[in-house]
């Protein structure tokens, strides 16, 4: 009868060796890629980070500009809905020529 942890530890070190495996580089890589897939992760972080600090700023302006669209809406409705009242003036007794 097999331990079941032996078998346990013999199918985590075949994974790890599998893994280290595939992760290994090719021997035709040099440190060329390893320099340029450094600093494009690098600039892929500072994008991110930049998109991260820029986010809140960004929804406030929406937030705000949604805001001033609906008070300009709601002042001009309230304009319109005012009665319009009409004037006559009398100039020297008499209305003025139309």
């Amino acid at each position: 009868m097999t331990d079941p942890f032996n078998d346990t530890s013999r199918n985590l070190a075949r994974w790890l060796q599998e893994a280290g495996r595939r992760t290994k580089r090719s021997a035709g890589s040099n440190n060329d890629d390893g320099k340029r897939d450094a600093t494009h992760s690098w600039l892929k972080c500072a994008r991110q980070k930049g998109i991260d600090r820029a986010k809140w700023p960004i929804l406030v302006a929406l937030l705000a500009f949604a805001f001033l669209q609906l008070f300009y809406l709601e002042v001009r409705l309230d304009v319109e809905s005012i009665r319009s009242m009409i004037i006559f003036v009398l100039v020297n007794g008499q209305l003025p020529p139309v």
